[in-house]
């Protein structure tokens, strides 16, 4: 198991293991709705999804539900969100008639423990806290007159990649009787563990768009247009998002 998924564990059962002899259970969920923008090598533009340095996506929309767990000032926290991102322009720079436009489908699942600063009773309720991410990520990209593809014009879909990561959380709770507002500020580093290339190594130019392809390829050659990925790409995002829970004491 690796190293930081084990603290991650750990810290989750001790921080329990300290309030629930004295605290009172509660359950809060509802749903949540946030802009994601792309971090990291997920970020950039059309040239640079095509050259793949970066996965070249815009921000976009998401939305979600959350559920909490809590116990005094500590909360686990279960949540999921559905991020539609997407790039647009020019694919090869060489080539103006060349074009490229991706969409890509990014689902979150997140297991966390968060901490509040201040008593549940207060009404603002400032918070920080860590989460375990399972990302599901799912991608089509429709080249337009792209020489360097088997058939400069198509469609190429992506198999459906997994990765496991960690996610940071900065939030405010404001709490008006049962109901909670919940603003938070939130960077997930995808794809953390897990990064792999898959493209065969007697692939072509399409194989390099039909995998994830987050690690450097073993066979990469400057010199190859088959073979372009250098390097490891790490994917993040930063999710600004707005929830509304709905309390239950257990």
């Amino acid at each position: 198991m690796n190293i930081y998924l084990k603290i991650f564990l750990l810290l989750l059962v001790f921080m329990f293991s300290n309030v629930t002899s004295r605290a009172q259970m509660n359950l809060m969920v509802g749903p949540a709705i946030g802009f994601t923008i792309p971090a990291a090598d997920y970020g950039g533009n059309a040239p640079a999804f095509y050259k793949t340095g970066q996965y070249g996506l815009s921000p976009g929309f998401h939305f979600g539900a959350e559920s909490r767990l809590g116990l005094g000032k500590i909360a686990v926290r279960l949540a999921s969100s559905y991020a539609m991102l997407s790039a647009n322009g020019l694919s090869d720079e060489e080539h103006n008639d060349s074009f490229v436009a991706v969409n890509q489908r990014l689902l979150n699942v997140s297991l966390g423990v968060q901490y509040g600063f201040v008593s549940i009773k207060s009404v603002f309720g400032p918070y920080a806290g860590v989460d375990l991410l399972y990302s599901s990520i799912t991608s089509s990209a429709d080249f337009l007159n792209t020489a360097t593809l088997t058939n400069p014009t198509q469609t190429i879909t992506m198999n459906a990649a997994t990765r496991f990561g960690l996610g940071l959380a900065l939030g405010a709770d404001f709490r008006i009787n049962k109901t909670t507002l919940d603003l938070s500020l939130r960077y997930n580093m995808i794809n953390m563990f897990g990064k792999k290339y898959e493209a065969p190594a007697t692939g072509t130019r399409d194989d390099v768009y039909r995998y994830l392809n987050d690690a450097a390829d073993p066979n990469y050659n400057a010199a190859d247009p088959n073979h372009p990925v250098a390097a490891n790409r790490n994917i993040a995002t930063v999710q600004v998002q707005i929830g509304v829970l709905f309390g239950f004491k257990l």
